[in-house]
């Protein structure tokens, strides 16, 4: 009888840990924002995507990064991953940074010397910054030209872009 009241007690013990769980407010009053990037009809790995808000007061920036499938789920930075966006109009931009060392080869197991060698050969400017394989145009908040989006209070809030070369 004792095996049953006890767990009788934890099923309503954590029935009710579940119930509040579910009931807990996102950060800053968000809520789910999620979608697709695609890119001259394809889904696009590794994009940056960011929301700006176009209002002032407490609104804040929500970024997200894309999968293999293109998908993307937005977190408000400070927060947990996935906690969304705070219902409003935002600015959205792009990008995907590929560091310009990426590709470089025959620099494993040189000394840092003859590594700095190498480099300085390779690279006699210095080296370039991150280089950005999106054109500049969906990474700028004043010339993109993808239209503002509306984040809604119980709306599906699932988004599709098309980007272009």
């Amino acid at each position: 009888m004792k095996t049953i009241t006890t767990s009788i007690t934890l099923f309503f013990a954590f029935s009710g840990l579940l119930l509040f769980m579910g009931c807990a407010e996102h950060p800053f009053g968000a809520v789910r924002v999620t979608g697709t990037v695609m890119f001259d009809g394809e889904p696009m790995e590794g994009v940056n995507v960011s929301f700006a808000p176009t209002g002032g007061g407490d609104a804040r920036d929500s970024y997200g990064l894309t999968d293999a499938q293109g998908r993307f789920v937005l977190t408000i930075p400070g927060t947990d991953y996935g906690s969304g966006a705070q219902p409003g109009e935002y600015i959205v931009t792009f990008s995907k940074v590929q560091d310009p060392m990426e590709g470089q080869t025959g620099l494993e197991g040189l000394s840092s010397e003859d590594l700095e060698r190498e480099l300085a050969r390779r690279f006699p400017r210095g080296l370039p910054g991150p280089i950005d394989l999106l054109p500049a145009r969906y990474n700028s908040r004043t010339n993109t030209p993808i239209a503002p989006v509306t984040v809604e209070q119980g709306g599906k809030n699932d988004f599709t872009f098309e980007l272009m070369p």
